[in-house]
């Protein structure tokens, strides 16, 4: 069962044989491509209001980012136990039980992305509050926040399906439905903001269609490989149960504890929201700008380290704990690692520093990023000086030593 001649057409990659570094590295690199793909549209979104809306949607799609990623750290922490755990079964070739995993995690993760999405919807409004968002802004971020909570189901169900054939040594399929994902929503966004003039509301229904529809043939493509996939067999003949509480029980002693590390890094996001939020929307749409670039450095650490996942996780299925040894002091010398990204807890220092290097040494002399040429030269000086002040008040932080370790 599952042999190379089995396996060929199905995309899917044996990370128990060959050398280690060839293989994360040609695995993880689709992963990155994919990242960099959906942090396009991201960035799209920023750049079509900025341009076509103005700077007030500009804040208003930024005061709502911080709770956007606690939704996304919480499917993607989530997930990554279904990652670990069909690994696990995929590299002891365990394919019967595998099937069973994958659907139970499919159907667990979808009903809590329906409840986050009634509850999301429901609270978009109060959580804007307490991070003291712009009067001025809070009907768009309140709207932008609603309409993609609507769509958080598809949130958890790709990211879900992701890790699943990330377990399986594909990083090829989610990369293929990634670029499409992108380049619709990127059409949908002009369509929108442009052609019917929906404003924010229009950024986000693009977002959430696009999701949509990704998730949606994700799914289709993951439901005819299972198919296909043969399973022992001793096990052949035999029908896979849909659900299984043992595998839901396994899925969350792995996912539950990267969920709480990766919402802990959320709501420090959040909290330094709420901080530039006290400085107005202006200095808010500043920082929407600069925290897309910020994202895109820490894409490639965050990606290879998924890949370990996958790798690490397959052997020790099929008991090769040589190779998990082996894998682990190989990638030192992977050209990863020369890209050098900002720890976590430096974040929001790093990115202090850079948005005012950025604003006063680079956009002073006209328009703003994200070609929001709205922002006449007094807006980017007014930015400037509130990003001085923040900065210095950043610099005095008592604690700053102790929280940061910046000397």
């Amino acid at each position: 069962c599952n042999t190379k001649e089995e396996r060929k057409g199905t995309m899917v990659k044996n990370l128990t044989e060959g050398k280690p570094l060839n293989l994360l590295f040609f695995f993880a690199l689709p992963m990155v491509a994919g990242n960099l793909f959906q942090q396009l549209y991201n960035m799209v979104d920023t750049a079509v209001v900025g341009k076509f809306v103005g700077e007030d949607a500009v804040a208003a799609v930024g005061s709502s980012f911080p709770i956007v990623f606690l939704s996304v750290a919480v499917a993607s922490g989530l997930s990554m136990g279904c990652t670990v755990v069909v690994s696990q079964l995929f590299g002891a070739g365990r394919i019967h039980e595998m099937k069973t995993t994958i659907s139970t995690a499919i159907i667990s993760l979808s009903v809590l992305g329906l409840i986050l999405m009634a509850l999301g919807t429901i609270f978009a409004g109060p959580l804007l509050g307490l991070l003291g968002t712009d009067p001025d802004i809070m009907a768009d971020s309140r709207t932008y926040l609603q309409i993609y909570f609507g769509g958080a189901v598809f949130l958890f169900l790709y990211n879900t399906l992701n890790g699943i054939y990330n377990a399986q040594g594909d990083s090829k399929t989610p990369l293929i439905f990634l670029m499409i994902s992108s380049l619709t929503n990127i059409v949908l966004d002009l369509l929108f903001v442009i052609r019917f003039h929906m404003g924010v509301a229009g950024v986000a229904w693009a977002t959430l269609i696009a999701q949509g529809m990704c998730a949606l043939a994700s799914l289709a493509v993951l439901i005819r490989r299972m198919r296909r996939m043969p399973c022992e067999p001793e096990k052949a003949g035999e029908k896979v149960p849909l659900f299984h509480g043992a595998a839901v029980r396994r899925i969350a002693q792995i996912g539950l504890p990267s969920m709480l590390q990766q919402s802990l890094v959320s709501l420090s996001m959040m909290m330094m929201q709420g901080l530039v939020n006290s400085y107005g929307k202006v200095l808010v749409a500043g920082y929407t700008a600069a925290t897309k670039i910020d994202t895109l450095a820490m894409l490639p650490n965050m990606n290879f380290s998924n890949a370990m996942s996958s790798y690490t996780a397959q052997n020790i299925g099929a008991g090769k704990y040589d190779r998990v040894k082996e894998g682990l002091k190989r990638p030192r010398n992977c050209p990863f690692d020369c890209i050098k990204t900002c720890d976590v807890t430096h974040s929001p220092y790093c990115i202090m520093l850079a948005l005012y290097n950025a604003f006063k040494g680079k956009l002073q002399n006209g328009y703003a990023f994200c070609g929001a040429n709205a922002w006449r030269a007094e807006k980017i000086q007014s930015v400037c000086d509130l990003m001085a002040s923040l900065k210095a008040e950043y610099d005095n932080f008592s604690l700053k030593g102790k929280l940061f370790g910046v000397k």
